[in-house]
């Protein structure tokens, strides 16, 4: 039994967080709403993080929106983004489950500051063939790159090698077709029903209910992801010729055959693969082609960390990860890279329990989008955030406030992504060995003219450069001899 004064706390802490909360239904400020539809009209379809960004401006760092009847929470500083996210108040619930707890620590002890440097004879061997291949067919070197981000997942997860030709690759083509799904799914504005949940049980014959067979077919895509890598990995284990990798070392570490009468666990590394496939592509494709697009307008930029290279490495061999701290300007224009145009502009997530935040009711529900773009473009850190300028990262003092762009791109604290230090890694070495060996410049037009791309970039989950035209060139003869696989 509890004893009285037990009851009298409890019953005590009840009102309390009731009394807090009914003096917080108001709600921060936000744009005008419309009845009913709210804000729906008002947030557009095509980079809606600016607009997001731009209210901030007006009416603070957290914004209110209402789509439907749908609470919005827009966050437009790190601060807010540190508040909600970061250390996990609210969001957090939805984070702490066993299953995704313990897949965390998989990833966490495979792509680790340490225990990711055994990926990096993978991520050099990929970046070289990548620069021979851009040299070679410079006109789909946004093919090439593609297949050099999916090389390296595909190895590191799964053991697995792709195709030379990445487009009659089964498993390519599956994990293309999956990425293309969810970051249509999870575009803004894509379908009504993500912000109107009830929608999902109208029946798919329904004119305008074409998202039921959509999701039904992208649930089954993504059903056969989850399993058929597994199965090349389990065949290669059993029959001796399995690469290490993510799932091959689990299994091996856990016992084959333990781990095969383990459901729980087996699902575990299935999702823990498939998140490393979804964390680790698109977002990587986007960042190196936006380094491809930033080289053809700032050719300044490109001479500078190509100097910074020749001085030194030389001309003898090409740069490896242990340059890194070597190289400080070329670090520099990579955290350029991921502050000047995001991967995942902004991230939304749905909020468990109620709370309260800086006297504001948050309902359970409200859909909390972290505005990440905004972030980047926050002038007092990064004066003139549209400029490409690598400078802004160089002689930075380790106490300042001034966040590094990877680590905005990447989350903060113990909810950061696992494959941070993978990416980063992953993004170096690319440009670093491209600058070493190749030249990128402007593609000229009849008269020689040159064409500059316009920036503009996509609104999917995943933001990637419109498509654009370039030169690539090997900067010196030499430059095929160290390209060739060691």
């Amino acid at each position: 039994m509890y004893n009285s004064a037990t009851v009298y706390l409890a019953v005590f802490a009840l009102l309390y967080v009731l009394w807090r909360y009914a003096k917080a239904t108001h709600h921060p400020p936000g744009p005008f709403r419309w009845p009913i539809v709210g804000n729906a009209f008002q947030i557009p379809t095509e980079t809606p993080w600016r607009q997001f960004a731009e209210w901030g401006k007006q009416y603070g760092d957290v914004v209110y929106l209402r789509v439907f009847g749908r609470s919005i929470l827009v966050l437009n500083s790190l601060e807010a983004i540190t508040d909600l996210s970061g250390f996990g108040r609210i969001l957090a619930t939805r984070l702490n489950g066993d299953d995704v707890r313990e897949t965390r620590k998989l990833l966490n002890g495979e792509f680790g500051p340490r225990a990711v440097k055994r990926h990096s004879h993978i991520l050099e061997e990929n970046a070289r063939r990548l620069c021979r291949s851009n040299i070679d067919h410079p006109e789909v070197f946004r093919n090439n790159i593609r297949r050099m981000a999916v090389a390296n997942i595909m190895r590191i997860a799964y053991g697995y090698v792709v195709a030379e030709v990445v487009e009659a690759d089964e498993l390519v083509i599956l994990a293309t077709q999956v990425m293309r799904d969810v970051s249509e799914a999870l575009a803004p504005n894509k379908y009504f029903v993500n912000v109107l949940p009830f929608l999902r049980y109208i029946p798919s014959f329904v004119p305008g209910a074409s998202f039921q067979k959509t999701a039904a077919k992208s649930r089954e895509t993504f059903d056969l992801f989850l399993r058929k890598p597994f199965e090349v990995v389990l065949k290669q284990m059993k029959s001796g010729t399995a690469l290490p990798s993510l799932l091959s070392n689990a299994l091996e570490e856990n016992g084959l055959e333990i781990s095969l009468s383990d459901t729980t666990y087996l699902n575990r590394l299935k999702d823990a693969g498939a998140e490393v496939y979804g964390a680790g592509t698109d977002t990587n494709v986007s960042i190196i082609t936006s380094f491809y697009l930033a080289m053809v307008l700032y050719p300044g930029v490109q001479r500078r960390a190509q100097e910074e290279i020749s001085a030194v490495i030389g001309d003898e061999r090409l740069p490896q990860l242990s340059d890194r701290e070597s190289l400080p300007y070329v670090y520099a224009l990579v955290q350029e890279m991921f502050r000047w145009n995001p991967s995942i502009p902004s991230v939304s997530r749905a909020v468990l329990v109620p709370d309260v935040y800086r006297g504001f009711a948050i309902p359970a529900g409200t859909v909390v989008a972290a505005n990440i773009w905004a972030i980047t473009r926050n002038e007092s850190w990064f004066p003139d955030p549209e400029t490409f300028n690598p400078e802004r990262h160089l002689n930075r003092d380790k106490e300042s406030e001034i966040p590094e762009p990877t680590s905005v791109a990447f989350g903060f604290g113990r909810r950061s992504c696992p494959g941070s230090y993978l990416a980063v890694d992953t993004v170096w070495t690319t440009v670093a060995m491209t600058l070493a060996t190749c030249t990128i410049s402007p593609e000229v037009d009849a008269e020689g003219k040159a064409i500059l791309p316009e920036v503009r970039y996509t609104s999917g989950a995943f933001s990637h450069p419109y498509p654009f035209t370039c030169r690539i060139q090997r900067r010196s003869e030499g430059v095929s001899e160290l390209l060739v696989d060691s």
